[in-house]
């Protein structure tokens, strides 16, 4: 890594994913669940029906496992399921997950999981409750960006965080 560049820019263009183009509509899927109980299940036949649906409909590519698809209902294992159904259906289309938390520790063990997976890219918002200052976005951003395989995509979703990131620290974490 070059001693001006940021962490974020570094992971894109090292990243064995740094061709994946983030151009054209990449369309956010749902999550479909059985109706079975308090704990309804992945419908995971739905879902390979869904990704058949629009794989040749001309999209750029799948976001998984963010606010649309419901990832906050859903337990670490199942996103990773949901994640390995959707890869293996999207025909070559490329694939970004969704990777929120409010432990740092613990959403970076789950980037560990996500690097194994043939990812385009890592849709990643604040820390959410806990309000972090600006500059501790910029460490929060950081420590993901040294973890990840792929390139991350900085979600600003304030009703969802509590958090705003400022034009100023985007502008610093690339």
């Amino acid at each position: 890594m070059q001693d001006s560049q940021s962490p974020i820019a570094a992971a894109q263009s090292t990243s064995l994913h740094a061709s994946s183009s983030f151009r054209g509509i990449w369309l956010p899927l749902i999550t479909p669940f059985k109706r079975e109980g308090a704990h309804a299940p992945v419908d995971h036949t739905a879902l390979r029906r869904i990704v058949a649906h629009y794989r040749h409909s001309g999209i750029a590519g799948f976001v998984i496992c963010g606010t649309t698809g419901e990832a906050a209902a859903l337990e670490d294992v199942e996103q990773i399921a949901v994640l390995e159904t959707v890869l293996a259906e999207a025909d070559g289309l490329p694939v970004i997950a969704g990777l929120a938390g409010n432990h740092l520790g613990h959403t970076l063990t789950r980037m560990d999981a996500l690097n194994a997976l043939p990812l385009a890219g890592v849709l990643t918002p604040a820390p959410y409750y806990i309000r972090p200052s600006q500059a501790g976005l910029v460490d929060w951003f950081h420590a993901l960006a040294d973890r990840s395989a792929a390139p991350l995509v900085l979600y600003d979703i304030p009703y969802r965080t509590g958090a705003t990131l400022t034009l100023e620290v985007a502008r610093r974490l690339f």
